[in-house]
């Protein structure tokens, strides 16, 4: 380690945080280059006695014999240089591990070894450097919410032929909360999309990108995502504790002007918060219950609570 006062302190691409003794190294480029040198020697002594041979062979000065020996030492000595570059190739490649580079921009943590311990490719993670700016952050984003979009999306003739993940990108804005609930104050994009939903979950990896100057995103951090749409969506919401389901579907109550509550089947769509998109069923104006609904039976009369919608929301 070079310098003691890098560690867990911010480094450049191309700093050098580990420096390993480069003697045996250094002498092994050394010979390999030796043994070029060598071999290229060889190879213009070879080259010279074939056009000899092949000359005086012309001329039925020597025998077909000595004629193919020297073409045969001058493959072998083709074949000895075109080894001996790949042996100086290997060599400085191995003098090149000596110096640990750091690959990008980032914070370093705190190394594993210190000055004058033993290294070998075995020794394992040597120091751990993770980007500070911008972050990546990974969620995960379930099928229904993906069907739904992808179905709008081939909907709208100027999206149809786009990669999905391209619109996603360019279409969703991705905001976070973070673990001490204040709201992260720059907007993500999506830079990555998994190519399977995963069985286990019902859902698919997405990846977003953010920056973070401000350092206020850490590595390995919990924060949590909210999608957005860029351009307006009009949808019929309602609270999640409204919508049930029998043996036919989706339903609903919906009160009705003498304070009766009637059964109503509604096909409902994505999440959104503690809201559900109702696709079908409902009109908008329409009084449903959401609590108490257990107690409930098709036709029976009530004493409503008017409430608004933001206000269970909030």
């Amino acid at each position: 380690l070079p310098d003691k006062n890098i560690r867990n302190l911010c480094v450049k691409k191309g700093d050098v945080i580990f420096l390993i003794q480069k003697t045996q190294y250094e002498a092994e480029v050394l010979s390999a280059q030796g043994n070029l040198e060598k071999a290229q020697a060889a190879l213009e002594n070879a080259t010279i006695n074939y056009n000899r041979q092949k000359y005086l062979a012309a001329k039925q000065a020597v025998s077909q014999r000595d004629f193919d020996l020297a073409a045969a030492n001058l493959g072998d000595a083709q074949g000895g240089l075109k080894l001996a570059q790949a042996n100086l190739i290997e060599a400085k490649l191995n003098l090149s591990y000596t110096e640990i580079i750091a690959p990008f921009d980032g914070k370093i943590g705190i190394a594993a070894y210190d000055p004058g311990n033993l290294v070998s490719p075995d020794s394992g993670v040597l120091v751990e450097i993770v980007m500070l700016d911008p972050v990546f952050v990974q969620f995960n984003l379930i099928e229904q919410n993906l069907l739904d979009y992808i179905e709008k999306k081939y909907s709208d003739k100027n999206l149809a032929g786009q990669p999905n993940k391209v619109t996603l990108a360019e279409r969703i804005a991705v905001k976070l909360i973070l673990s001490n609930g204040q709201k992260y104050p720059l907007t993500g994009k999506i830079e990555y999309s998994d190519n399977v939903i995963d069985s286990l979950t019902g859902s698919i990896l997405l990846r977003a990108i953010f920056k973070n100057s401000q350092r206020m995103l850490i590595p390995g951090a919990y924060v949590n995502v909210i999608l957005e749409r860029k351009d307006p969506l009009e949808a019929l919401l309602v609270p999640q504790d409204a919508v049930q389901m029998d043996q036919v579907g989706s339903f609903v109550y919906v009160l009705e002007k003498n304070n009766t509550v009637k059964y109503t089947s509604v096909t409902v769509g994505a999440v959104y918060g503690i809201g559900l998109s109702v696709k079908s069923g409902l009109k908008a104006g329409d009084l449903i219950v959401y609590q108490g609904i257990q107690k409930l039976r098709d036709g029976m009369k009530v004493i409503p609570k008017t409430v608004k919608y933001d206000e269970i929301m909030d």
